[in-house]
């Protein structure tokens, strides 16, 4: 069983480098593609990939963050996400079929040699295969956290959408507590979860005369492992409601033979 990699000729023929921003652009995305599994999810350092194309860590980290806003028929060519693991963060990138290659697994016997794999680009390609018309991009509602300052900006965000006030950080001190607290011990969703839920439930569970309102201090300290209990408590619960509403789920034939029983 081996990975494999296609890239869709008719999209290059139709201008898919110069959308992308160019070839440098297109080389970044490239080098990013071969180390893509059959998800289409790759894994590899910025020094790596700086080192494939012969381009300084600082110029790939810039085509990259470009190639995230890029967009081609409203959907992103390249999506990051960023997941904690023992050793640290680390980046996972995810390449849209828009992207221009098509990733997938060769499974080899004795007879024949299959091929399966996720996404396609083109009508063209679509049109070949059929069924391989969904990626994990639609999957990866991720939001990503590149620094403090976004993870700030975030919850000020949230903040003015539930008070309609603005929220006034200390910059500097706000930003190394959420770096050294948020940043270092949990993921970019479960960080968002985190304020989201913050926001939903602060003023009834956790308001307080002296702290009527959430401050990056309790963000920072007490609010985030509470917060996220309630955020996996209501995951489970959503997920034991669609298992009982699976068992009261009756076909065609079920509902006749139950009719047949009353008559």
């Amino acid at each position: 069983m081996e990975l494999f990699a296609k890239m869709d000729v008719k999209a290059i023929q139709d201008g898919l480098i110069m959308k992308v921003g160019g070839v440098k652009h297109f080389s970044v995305l490239a080098a990013i593609a071969s180390f893509a599994n059959s998800k289409g999810e790759a894994f590899p350092s910025q020094d790596k990939l700086a080192e494939m194309v012969g381009y300084s860590r600082k110029t790939v980290n810039q085509y990259i963050g470009e190639l995230r806003e890029t967009k081609i028929d409203g959907e992103p060519i390249l999506v990051v996400v960023q997941e904690k693991t023992p050793k640290g963060r680390r980046n996972k990138y995810v390449l849209s079929p828009k992207s221009g290659f098509w990733f997938g697994i060769v499974t080899k016997s004795s007879d024949n040699v299959t091929e399966s794999g996720n996404g396609v680009v083109t009508k063209g390609l679509q049109e070949q295969e059929p069924l391989l018309t969904k990626t994990n991009i639609e999957q990866e509602n991720n939001i990503i956290f590149d620094n403090a300052k976004a993870v700030l900006q975030y919850f000020r965000q949230q903040y003015f959408n539930k008070y309609h006030v603005a929220y006034q950080p200390n910059w500097g001190r706000d930003q190394a507590m959420i770096k050294n607290k948020l940043l270092s011990n949990f993921t970019d969703n479960e960080i968002k979860s985190i304020i989201d839920v913050v926001f939903k439930e602060y003023d009834n569970r956790w308001a307080k005369p002296q702290f009527p309102r959430p401050t990056i201090g309790q963000l920072c300290s007490w609010l985030p492992n509470e917060a996220l209990a309630i955020a996996q408590k209501q995951t489970e619960e959503n997920k034991r409601i669609e298992a009982e509403s699976k068992k009261y789920e009756m076909n065609d034939d079920h509902f006749e033979r139950l009719l047949k029983e009353f008559e």
